[in-house]
């Protein structure tokens, strides 16, 4: 991660979900998620080959089970959101972890950014909006 709070805890973080992820490796997820879910449910992946990976432990235990699967981005969330569904709405657990590592992401960047700036001694360059009040202002409107 190239941007870090000054403390590095963001830094600090990340590497801890990363131990955690690798340690939680063929730990069952995938299995226990399979024998939880039925036919109402639905099942949000990170990818097509988790989707695949899943689908074949469902058809390895001929359940019968059809829950509805999809592969899903977080851009994606108001048409999830509108989704129907009569059971859980489940997330794989490589889909919760991307979630977590670009929420960590996008937090540690917001930090150095908000410490750059306040430690910066260059202004801030001004957006197409400014310049364009900037304008009216210097045109008497």
């Amino acid at each position: 991660m190239k941007s870090s709070d000054f403390f590095g805890i963001g830094t600090a973080l990340k590497a801890a979900f990363g131990i955690y992820f690798a340690a939680a490796r063929n730990s069952g997820r995938s299995n226990k998620l399979a024998d939880s879910v039925s036919d109402e449910d639905m099942v949000l992946f990170a990818t097509h080959a988790d989707l695949r990976y899943f689908r074949s432990l469902l058809d390895v235990r001929d359940s019968g089970r059809r829950a509805k699967l999809i592969v899903w981005s977080s851009r994606d969330y108001p048409n999830i959101a509108r989704t129907h569904v009569y059971g859980k709405v489940f997330m794989d657990h490589r889909l919760v972890e991307k979630f977590y590592d670009d929420a960590l992401s996008r937090c540690a960047y917001e930090i150095a950014m908000i410490e750059r700036r306040q430690h910066s001694n260059e202004c801030p360059r001004p957006n197409r909006d400014d310049l364009v009040v900037t304008s009216w202002r210097r045109d008497g409107l």
